[in-house]
């Protein structure tokens, strides 16, 4: 993730406290603002990994909202 952009996720959540920080809720509002960040949708989706590793229906329309987002020609680098 860029410098800029992890440090201004960081301040959202310590703005909003860290107990509690919606880490899904901030991932949102930073991918609303950069919606063509590759690395920022690899951030979130590692999140989403890791928060909803039995979601599958969730996962996948996540990956797939990455796609739409960022373009066919980045997917090669989403599917990791």
């Amino acid at each position: 993730m860029g410098k800029k952009t992890s440090t201004h996720l960081g301040v959202m959540c310590r703005n909003s406290s860290l107990e509690r920080c919606n880490h899904s809720s901030v991932f949102e509002r930073g991918l609303k603002a950069i919606p063509l960040s590759v690395d920022l949708w690899i951030h979130y989706l590692n999140y989403c990994k890791a928060a909803y590793a039995d979601n599958e229906d969730h996962l996948r329309t996540q990956f797939e909202k990455a796609i739409s987002a960022c373009g066919m020609e980045f997917r090669h680098v989403i599917w990791i």
